[in-house]
């Protein structure tokens, strides 16, 4: 057998022995009757919504290291992204995050403070948005929404974007280099992205690209 073969039995152990983990407290009848009852027509839907958040957080990931590796494969990514939130799914304080900033820097040839950058600020940005949709929920109907929660929720909002921005201002403008890029400065690929990324240059006051 193969190295590929050997990686895939290995593979398949894992998943059964975590399966049976996750089940040995499992009434399997009742298991098996509250599947019957399930509406599976719904299921294609679930599936392709999974994908499609899947190839967003990948196409999302790009764009943060399109300065460090330009192009990056979109599959790539997207395997990366799967294979982190399974391993979120079985392990403790998010150790999926770390294991596929390992993976993108050994795969993508990055350094491996930029691929732990980008995640942070993929982490960064998901905090922002589900604060932000809270906050607009909670301004909606003050009624169900204690103040201080509120006010809370606009402070966390308020500092994570000031962090992002901090991290954008600490870089400065990109520099060019005549020689190979360094890898020395950590993060550096990923720290000049917003000015030196194309779909990123209207926020930073630039023309839209063509």
């Amino acid at each position: 057998m193969t190295r590929k073969h050997w990686s895939a039995v290995f593979a398949l152990a894992l998943t059964v022995l975590f399966l049976g983990l996750a089940t040995r407290n499992v009434d399997l009848g009742q298991l098996w009757v509250s599947l019957e009852q399930a509406r599976l027509a719904w299921l294609p839907f679930i599936v392709l919504i999974g994908l499609a958040d899947f190839l967003i957080r990948a196409a999302r990931w790009r764009l943060l290291l399109s300065t460090a590796k330009p192009r990056a494969p979109i599959w790539l990514l997207f395997r990366l992204e799967a294979i982190g939130l399974a391993i979120n799914n079985v392990l403790f304080m998010r150790m999926g995050e770390l294991a596929r900033a390992f993976l993108a820097s050994r795969e993508l040839g990055v350094p491996l403070a930029t691929a732990l950058a980008s995640v942070a600020v993929e982490r960064a940005l998901d905090v922002a948005a589900l604060l932000s949709l809270f906050s607009a929920a909670a301004a909606m109907a003050p009624d169900l929404v204690p103040g201080p929660l509120r006010h809370l929720a606009l402070v966390g909002l308020l500092g994570v974007f000031g962090a992002l921005a901090l991290l954008i201002a600490a870089e400065g403008p990109p520099r060019r280099e005549a020689g190979p890029r360094s890898s020395s400065s950590a993060g550096r690929g990923f720290t000049t992205w917003p000015s030196s990324s194309p779909w990123a240059r209207p926020c930073c006051g630039g023309p839209w690209p063509a």
